[in-house]
């Protein structure tokens, strides 16, 4: 049988894979189909609509999150800028190992020029919070809840290694169908089948 190229688009692929499930359903015994029954085709066909369908929805929180970002970066700088105050009181105003254990990792205490490291700041913020809730300061909103800002967007980020990891083991899977059939399959005619 000569290599088939499946297709690249996902609704294709699904069409596909429902097709063959469909055929399998009705030939796969008559063709001793051992290794990749429709069963087996199946379940990596749900698994992979159902990867597809939250990665999607992950998609679409990351939109609305999106549109928020700016102004919830606006919000992380000013937090950092009141937590830098509020542990300031505890820590002494200038820099120093102590300061650490908060996430402020350098000797300016800066809120950082790019999102990622405010983000991990938050993060350890956050943390350093909840295990020293003294610390505090409900005035000024400097809490450990007000610290977290980026769950929406790593789930969004899992979801998308998820649906990957689905998408390929379906293609390998009907692959492995494709294989089996050559192999099952001859270019000649089935026996019982009148030649011209």
């Amino acid at each position: 049988m000569d290599a088939c190229r499946l297709p690249e688009e996902e609704a294709e692929l699904f069409a596909l894979a429902e097709t063959m499930v469909a055929a399998l359903r009705q030939y796969e015994e008559g063709l001793g189909v051992k290794h990749n029954p429709a069963s087996v085709v199946w379940v990596g066909l749900v698994a992979a609509i159902a990867a597809v369908e939250a990665r999607e929805a992950a998609v679409d929180a990351k939109q609305i999150v999106n549109q928020e970002m700016a102004r919830a970066d606006g919000e992380a700088k000013l937090y950092i800028a009141s937590a830098r105050v509020v542990l300031a009181y505890y820590y002494g105003p200038e820099w120093s190992d102590s300061w650490s254990a908060t996430g402020f990792r350098n000797r300016f205490i800066d809120t950082s020029d790019s999102i990622p490291p405010r983000h991990e700041l938050l993060d350890s913020l956050r943390n350093h919070l909840v295990q020293n809730g003294g610390y505090e300061n409900s005035l000024l909103n400097v809490t450990a809840a007000r610290a977290t800002l980026a769950a929406v967007l790593v789930l969004a980020g899992q979801r998308k290694a998820v649906c990957e990891t689905a998408l390929v083991g379906l293609r390998r899977r009907l692959s492995l169908l494709i294989d089996e059939l050559g192999l099952l399959m001859t270019e000649e005619e089935p026996a019982g089948t009148p030649s011209a």
